[in-house]
């Protein structure tokens, strides 16, 4: 890979990002890809002129293009973010159009343009994706498979529980006992957060 400030394939720490969030390449984008260690490989030229052992797949990090990878946010995350260049300072700063309802989020100033590059989609890995686990609907987000679907429901549910623990913390011991008796089904997990908050205390 060059060392270009504005290259054509992404990084390997977002090609890692990427894997880990579900990416896969399409037809245009099969050819490229990083092995464990962050070297860049051209999978088509090994496979017609390369003696070496051909590479697990499971191993390899896909390398699409960066226009493929802002795409993949659109279309999987349905986030819509871009990066710009700050005239001001003459850096870069990368724009997500929806990441809070107040509006936009634009981050801090980086030298290069790969730099807010790489920096968004550690924001997203991070930040936007258990947001969007929490709210689905603020992003308009479709789970991607079963399991997905299954770990954002566990998200919600926990959040739930939490709001339902620290309301019955404030509350008499009374109406704690009439909440449980009209919601059996809960009694495990709402004694046990209670006993815990108990013994922090």
């Amino acid at each position: 890979m060059n060392s270009s400030t504005e290259s054509y394939y992404v990084s390997f720490e977002t090609a890692k990002i990427l894997k880990k969030r579900g990416y896969v390449p399409d037809y245009a984008g099969r050819d490229c890809a990083y092995d464990q260690e962050g070297n860049f490989t051209n999978l088509r030229f090994n496979n017609y002129f390369s003696t070496a052992p051909k590479p697990n797949p499971e191993d390899l990090f896909p390398c699409p293009s960066w226009q493929d990878a802002f795409r993949f946010l659109r279309e999987r995350w349905a986030v819509y973010a871009y990066v710009k260049r700050d005239t001001y300072h003459h850096k870069f700063r990368f724009v997500d159009e929806r990441d809070t309802p107040r509006g936009e989020h634009i981050s801090m100033c980086y030298d290069t343009i790969d730099m807010a590059r790489d920096a968004l989609f550690k924001y997203l890995d991070e930040e936007l994706v258990p947001r969007i686990y929490r709210d689905p609907t603020f992003y308009n987000y479709t789970p991607f498979s079963k399991e997905e679907e299954e770990e954002i429901k566990s998200v919600q549910e926990e959040i739930h529980r939490r709001w339902i623990l620290k309301s019955l913390r404030r509350d008499s011991l009374e109406n704690i006992e009439d909440y449980i008796s009209k919601h059996p089904e809960d009694e495990e997990w709402i004694r046990e957060g209670l006993r815990e908050n108990e013994d922090k205390d």
